[in-house]
Order: structure tokens, then C-alpha cells, then sequence
């Protein structure tokens, strides 16, 4: 759903969803959760960005290390993506600094800076979110890198065994050319958004027997399932 129209404030749409019914974790009241010294308040659902859960999954899975002594970790973004994607925004401007340690040199750079590609080269770990399908070949980046693909393309259609048609997605990264320099490398599709997908399927769970307890506790047994319009 995002960008929004122009007429719908995203930050007001959000305050009219009910918080324990937000599976994407990113409405007002969740945003406490991103510091790490926040308690839990009882009477919500607490929840971080379903994007920074997925990331810290992702690079736990696939044994990256974060607590590397001086590792550099770089943010490329167009600069639409972050002035017209609040998730985007929220992403690159805030959460990365909850997934990534405090240790760690975080920078975020758009292709419109001049020094995007010499700071590339020095990351450790770069997370790509373009609009731009397959722009950074090896060039962009430093040898044994490890590669996250985030923002997903549509380049065209492609036809499934069945005969459905389906949308087909490429990343930012020429993969063909950078996974012969980089050490990992998650591409798009089938990267980081199976991960996103699991995250967010956790959270409805989660969300749905949150609410059959809240039911429970005031005494209105007669409702035995959670149903999708709520």
C-alpha cells in the first residue's frame, strides 16, 4: 500500500488501527520498543518493525556476525524511496540503528552523493534499497562483502509451470556480477522477503491469540474465533 495517496496522512492512518492489530509493527505505540531500555506495557501487544525482526533472522540464519570489532555497515538508497516510503524512511533512519550494534560504523548514502561508490567499498555489510533494477554490479563493492537486496523491481511478467502469470522481481544488485567479489549476497526475490513473510505470519498468530486472551480475561467466552475483518 505504500507510497500513500496524497490525500492519506500515513501517520494518521496509522493512529485509527487498533495497535495489537498491527502485524508490520509500525504504529506509534510500538515505537518505544525500539529502545532497548523500554518496558513492556501489559495493555498492548509490544512489537518491533517486522523489517528489523526479519534482518536480525536473516543474518542470524546465514551465521553473519554484527559484533565484528570495527565493522562497517552501509545503507544505499535512492533519495524517492526515503522522502516517499514511510517504511522505507522508518527502516534506513531508525530501525537500522536497533538491528545493527552500537559497535558497528553505521552510514546510510544515496546515489545521488558523489562518494556513494568509494564509501561502498569499504562496507563490510551493505543493504541496498533502489529503484534502480541491477545498477550496482562488483565495481560497487569490496571484496568478501556480504549483500542484502531489499527494495524488489517489477521488470516484467514470467509464466509459472501452471500457466499463471506472476510479477517478476529483481534488486538493486546485478547479482550475475557482484556474487563473483562478494562473500553473501540475498538477492531478490527469495532473500530477505520469505523472511518478512514468516515474521509477519508469527506476528498474526501471535496478534490473534492475543486478543482471544484479552476476550477471556473480560468475560466474553460466546467469541471463539478471531475473524479476518477485525
Amino acid at each position: 500500500l505504500n507510497p500513500f495517496p496524497p490525500q492519506i496522512d500515513f501517520v494518521e492512518a496509522l493512529s485509527h488501527i487498533e495497535p495489537t492489530k498491527d502485524i508490520e509493527g509500525v504504529h506509534p505505540a510500538h515505537a518505544v520498543h525500539l529502545l532497548s531500555t523500554s518496558t513492556t506495557d501489559t495493555t498492548t501487544l509490544p512489537r518491533r518493525p517486522v523489517v528489523m525482526d526479519a534482518f536480525v533472522e536473516l543474518f542470524a540464519q546465514a551465521e553473519v556476525s554484527l559484533t565484528r570489532p570495527n565493522l562497517n555497515v552501509t545503507i544505499v538508497s535512492d533519495v524517492e524511496i526515503i522522502d516517499n516510503n514511510p517504511l522505507a524512511n522508518l527502516m534506513v533512519r531508525a530501525a537500522a540503528a536497533v538491528v545493527f550494534p552500537s559497535t558497528v560504523n553505521l552510514s546510510l548514502v544515496t546515489l545521488s552523493n558523489s562518494s556513494t561508490r568509494s564509501t561502498l567499498r569499504t562496507a563490510d555489510i551493505v543493504v541496498v534499497s533502489l529503484l534502480r533494477p541491477r545498477y550496482l554490479d562488483r565495481d560497487w563493492f569490496k571484496e568478501g562483502a556480504v549483500v542484502l537486496d531489499f527494495a524488489p523491481n517489477v521488470i516484467g511478467t514470467k509464466t509459472l509451470k501452471n500457466g499463471r502469470q506472476v510479477p517478476e522481481l529483481c534488486g538493486g544488485v546485478n547479482v550475475d556480477s557482484a556474487i563473483s567479489i562478494v562473500s553473501k549476497i540475498f538477492p531478490i526475490p527469495s532473500g530477505i522477503g520469505p523472511v518478512m513473510l514468516g515474521a509477519l505470519a508469527r506476528n498474526l498468530a501471535e496478534s490473534a491469540r492475543y486478543r482471544r486472551a484479552r476476550l477471556d480475561d473480560l468475560g466474553e467466552t460466546t467469541v471463539s474465533t478471531v475473524h479476518a475483518s477485525e
